[in-house]
Parts: C-alpha cells; structure tokens; sequence
C-alpha cells in the first residue's frame, strides 16, 4: 500500500487502515499499474527507461520488433488509461 500511498492513491484512515483517495470512477487501471509497478511495457526492447537490446540490435535504430513493441505498449497503456477501478469492479461484481 505504501506505494500506493506515495502517489496519492489511497490515504491512512488511521490504525492501519486505508482509503482511496478519489471515488473508484475517477482512479485508472494504469494509474495503479505505474504506482506498484512503475511504466507498464509488455516488450522490455521497448523500455524508455531501461532498453534491453536483442542480441543482432543495431543500437540506435528502431528495428522491426522495437516498432511493434512501441505500438503495442501504446495501445495496451490508451485501454488501462481508460478503463476505471470502478469498471474493474463492476466487472468483478457481475
């Protein structure tokens, strides 16, 4: 919970407890995603933070795989930007 904390997600109600900080509707999927996790890239040859070259990488040009690693760790990030923990449980729930 504690990184969950850090980032304004839930708050300490007290004796241990915790709260979120905004109504389910208004947290992403992603927004949970990064604070446990940090940036959620599928394909690691696609991390801005920390790239790990496949052993024929050229260096500095995006090969064939890095491209439809970029576009696939952009399309799963727009749908966890866009779906809510309310969703998320509503789902759950049903």
């Amino acid at each position: 919970m504690g990184d969950l904390h850090e980032c304004g997600l839930v708050y300490e109600t007290g004796a241990g407890a915790c709260g979120l900080a905004f109504p389910p509707a208004a947290i992403a999927i992603a927004q949970i995603i990064r604070a446990v996790d940090g940036p959620a890239t599928f394909l690691s040859c696609d991390s801005m933070l920390a790239p790990d070259r496949c052993a024929d990488c050229k260096g500095g040009e995006l090969c064939a795989v890095q491209q439809i690693a970029r576009r696939l760790n952009a399309g799963v990030s727009a749908v966890l930007d866009n779906y809510s923990l309310a969703e998320a449980i509503a789902e759950d729930a049903g």
